[in-house]
């Protein structure tokens, strides 16, 4: 009888020892994985620091209205209004313009 309860203890001891293993496993396959991607980030803050490139902003700069896109590209705000190649956002009746994708579109030659 004794003998037994040595056997299943030494089974119960030989699957915490492999539960213990793979939960190793798996912290080091996820380590690996946040290594990686925080290599990425590294890897972009060098390119952006070599090349003096600043991080582009999303959209959700303040908006400009009509007068101050007019303003901002320096031409009258009728061509504005004319053009459909100016990149604009229409809420009812009001037009939007941000400031990066004025300057994208000025950048494109468009």
């Amino acid at each position: 009888m004794a003998f037994r309860q040595e056997a299943q203890f030494g089974q119960s001891l030989k699957k915490s020892e492999a539960r213990g293993r793979l939960a190793e496993m798996i912290d080091f396959e996820k380590m690996q994985s946040q290594i990686v991607t925080q290599g990425e980030m590294i890897a972009e803050i060098y390119r952006m620091l070599t090349t003096n490139e600043a991080p582009k902003k999303e959209s959700s700069d303040k908006p400009m209205n009509i007068q101050e896109a007019s303003d901002f590209l320096g031409i009258p705000v009728s061509t504005i209004y004319q053009s459909k190649k100016i990149p604009r956002k229409r809420r009812g009746k009001h037009l939007f313009f941000f400031k990066n994708e004025l300057i994208d579109y000025i950048n494109s030659g468009a």
